[in-house]
């Protein structure tokens, strides 16, 4: 069975990743700074890095030295992540390109309510997020807008939250969130 090059060579750590500094730099600071944010969106021509530097992240969000830009490689969030490896059950990659409708958008949520079984932080990669439907679209995009990080999140709390939410300015995704929330 034949392997593709990107699967085969990919970049482990941010050092690695060759011709994107102007993205690796600032990633790196800041998990050195412990400056993180609930959401990263990476965005560029194909082959660029974008998956590559999303597990990168992952890989240095979940390590156990961790957040570090430089992961152990030696935990066992590390070698789930390397390329080739098995994969973290904490780390989830989800093709839009297959699944882009409103139904994978409301798993994805219900999913999120549940906290990571083995690392730190539970992780979504949405690869090929252009090609999500509008209704799903709008659900990440509530979703992304909804959670933050370090907030335990139950169903009590996510309501409120999108009370508030409600309350602010219109918002055009108004009527979809009161359907897939209520």
């Amino acid at each position: 069975m034949s392997l593709a090059l990107y699967r085969k060579y990919r970049p482990s750590i941010f050092a690695d990743v060759i011709g994107q500094e102007h993205v690796t730099v600032p990633l790196s600071n800041a998990l050195e700074s412990g400056r993180i944010h609930h959401a990263y969106l990476f965005s560029g021509p194909r082959g660029c890095g974008k998956t590559s530097s999303a597990r990168i992240m992952a890989r240095s969000l979940n390590c156990e030295k961790g957040p570090t830009p430089n992961p152990c490689g030696k935990c066992q969030s590390c070698t789930d992540l390397v390329a080739n490896g098995p994969g973290s059950i904490d780390v989830i990659e989800l093709d839009a390109a297959t699944h882009g409708l409103v139904d994978d958008a409301r798993d994805l949520r219900d999913k999120a309510f549940f906290a990571p079984v083995n690392s730190r932080y539970k992780i979504y990669i949405i690869d090929e997020a252009h090609q999500l439907g509008p209704g799903a679209a709008n659900a990440f995009q509530s979703d992304v807008d909804l959670y933050r990080r370090g907030i335990p999140l139950t169903p009590q709390r996510m309501r409120r939250q999108y009370r508030s939410y409600l309350l602010g300015p219109a918002h055009p995704n108004r009527q979809f969130l009161h359907q897939s929330l209520f």
